[in-house]
């Protein structure tokens, strides 16, 4: 039996951009931890693929359900602070999440939430 590597692009690029582009209401939760797990996987995410991981997050921070949007905030937060992230990569999408991201502090209700959440786009 042959075992390879699993590289970030591929996981990404055979799995999760799937799950992502399927706007079915059941796979909230999946949206959910997909978000958590881009957060996780930080460090993997290099070159090209980073520009595809902002759009995804983004794309998240529009999503109609809460829980969603706080793990795409935060996941973007870690990304944009990690020391391979360029601010020319991000700089055309800064409006966008900027947007979005003041537009779920505005909409949350819990005290812990809004901190976090007005954390996390103050940092991105």
């Amino acid at each position: 039996m042959l075992f390879f590597p699993l590289t970030f692009l591929c996981r990404f690029n055979r799995s999760l951009s799937l799950e992502l582009s399927n706007n079915h209401p059941n796979l909230l939760i999946i949206h959910r931890k997909i978000a958590l797990i881009l957060g996780q996987w930080v460090s993997e995410i290099k070159g090209d693929t980073r520009k595809l991981v902002y759009h995804a997050l983004i794309k998240l921070l529009q999503d109609n359900d809460i829980a969603v949007r706080l793990a795409a905030c935060r996941s973007l937060c870690y990304l944009v602070q990690d020391s391979n992230s360029s601010e020319q990569e991000f700089f055309d999408l800064l409006s966008t999440c900027w947007t979005f991201c003041f537009k779920l502090v505005e909409e949350v209700q819990e005290l812990d939430s809004k901190v976090c959440s007005k954390f996390h786009s103050r940092n991105t």
